[in-house]
């Protein structure tokens, strides 16, 4: 029962986890009374910085304060009717400790892989974002 507004679009990208159909990267849905808007983008700060991100985030938090109405309806299944096929599950190879000389691949001074938080606190790193971006409020008076 998803609005899909962005699909990652899979061809040409590397790695065995994107070998599968286009999926949705951006989509809200209505939850009982309440309003739900998601999006895997802003984990690069220079994302932060790009007018059509700070749109696209204005736009959803706006519309889930019910400033504004949009048409959600769902079309999951239309516009990416394959989303939920998933590869294969390849398990990753075994890695040495970080800070191993040994088969250490990773440039010295940069960062150990992310690890990233659940899901259901990307919303409120999301709201705290946008206070620090400054998106201007649209009902402010000035």
């Amino acid at each position: 029962n998803l609005h899909v507004v962005l699909v990652q679009d899979t061809t040409g990208m590397v790695g065995a986890e994107y070998q599968r159909a286009n999926y949705p990267t951006t989509w809200a849905r209505m939850y009982e009374k309440g309003r739900v808007f998601y999006t895997s983008f802003g984990h690069r700060e220079d994302v932060w910085t790009t007018p059509a991100f700070q749109s696209l985030l204005a736009g959803a938090l706006n519309w889930a304060l019910r400033r504004v109405e949009a048409d959600v309806t769902p079309n999951l299944s239309r516009v990416t009717p394959k989303a939920g096929v998933l590869p294969r599950y390849v398990p990753p190879q075994q890695q040495p400790a970080a800070g191993t000389k040994k088969n250490d691949k990773r440039e010295e001074g940069s960062h150990p892989p992310t690890k990233y938080a659940p899901a259901s606190w990307f919303l409120l790193i999301v709201v705290a974002r946008v206070v620090i971006v400054g998106v201007p409020n649209p009902r402010a008076r000035g």
